[in-house]
């Protein structure tokens, strides 16, 4: 007979089964309570997760307080973050905050517009808990879905501000109103780790069947629209640094169990690795893939989500040998200047 698992243990095991749910639930199309069951259930997993770890480094006790003399409880959630978390600006903890926010009052107060809001949040939480349960509980999820079940399912339509004017009350318009600002300002602030954009991007063809939607063009239309050649705001679209592209990579290596090797040697994945890549795929002279700010008195490179997708695939290829060859083969891109700065 097998000795009983650990107590901390049998914890990460439940919230990884917390977490699962969260997603799956989220993801089903005839779930109409979606928002509220994923902030359900993945509070409950980053509980199960940081009371695991509390245990598992500070014993059992370290869970439990005494508000009398004859009861004995465990921890909030909210408490078990700030002793965990400590950097109240740690944009990890601010988001699970808002999250745990949006549990804590869902039962009283709710409207579809919510997931507008929160999904970006929602799909940042679920990574940051990835990067953490295998920080904690030494657990890679790759291990248990694949990778590509991590992302939220959405189809919502784009927040819109106008649109809630007529349909809510003032007093309903105005908090949702100023829900979006905050949130807004925090993700703006904090980058991925708060929050990541959920876009809605069309694209024209005259092909009938490649199309999802139809339409027609009315020279005098009352709702005119613009048709644009190349993307906007570089600051959504491309959002990553050189280094948040370095740190994505590696936490996404690492849960899929992947070792990087140069000359034979297994390396962390680092910024000449990354340049390499970069270097080799021509990827700072695709516009789709790397956005150029020429602000400062050096120009400054920030990446796509599809740049950095497209890196880990080539990566994943073949993470034995692609390191070795690319440093010994000549960049068929142009190279840039090396005194550039890479959004570093």
């Amino acid at each position: 007979m097998n000795p009983p698992k650990p107590m901390f243990s049998r914890l990460f095991e439940k919230s990884v089964e917390a977490f699962l749910l969260a997603v799956e639930n989220y993801n089903k199309p005839t779930i109409r309570y979606r928002v509220e069951a994923f902030a359900i259930f993945i509070c409950n997993a980053w509980e199960l997760l940081l009371k695991g770890y509390l245990i598992k480094t500070q014993g059992l006790e370290s869970i439990y307080y005494q508000p009398s003399k004859d009861v004995k409880r465990t921890f909030s959630l909210e408490r078990c973050v700030k002793t965990i978390l400590t950097n109240e600006k740690d944009p990890v903890r601010l988001n699970l905050e808002k999250i745990v926010e949006l549990r804590n009052t869902s039962t009283h107060f709710i409207t579809e517009e919510y997931e507008m809001l929160y999904v970006p949040l929602f799909q940042a939480c679920i990574f940051n808990y990835s990067d953490k349960l295998s920080a904690f509980a030494d657990i890679s999820l790759g291990d248990r879905v694949s990778l590509g079940f991590l992302s939220l399912t959405t189809t919502m339509n784009t927040f819109s501000i106008d649109a809630l004017r007529g349909k809510y009350s003032s007093d309903i318009f105005e908090h949702i109103s100023r829900l979006n600002g905050e949130l807004n300002t925090l993700a703006g602030a904090n980058g991925p780790k708060f929050a990541i954009p959920v876009e809605h991007r069309f694209y024209l063809t005259k092909k009938r069947e490649e199309a999802t939607e139809c339409v027609t063009v009315v020279p005098k239309s009352d709702n005119p629209v613009a048709i644009i050649k190349t993307q906007s705001d570089p600051n959504s679209t491309h959002s990553y640094s050189l280094k948040k592209i370095i740190d994505f990579i590696k936490n996404r290596l690492r849960e899929k169990n992947i070792n990087l090797l140069l000359n034979g040697a297994v390396v962390n994945f680092n910024k000449y690795h990354c340049c390499l890549l970069i270097d080799y795929f021509a990827i700072k002279k695709q516009p789709d893939l790397c956005y150029i700010d020429k602000h400062d008195q050096k120009d400054r490179y920030y990446y796509s989500q599809k740049a950095v997708d497209f890196i880990l695939g080539e990566l994943c290829k073949d993470p034995g040998n692609i390191l070795t060859e690319l440093k010994a083969k000549t960049a068929p891109g142009a190279k840039e200047n090396s005194k550039q700065t890479s959004g570093s």
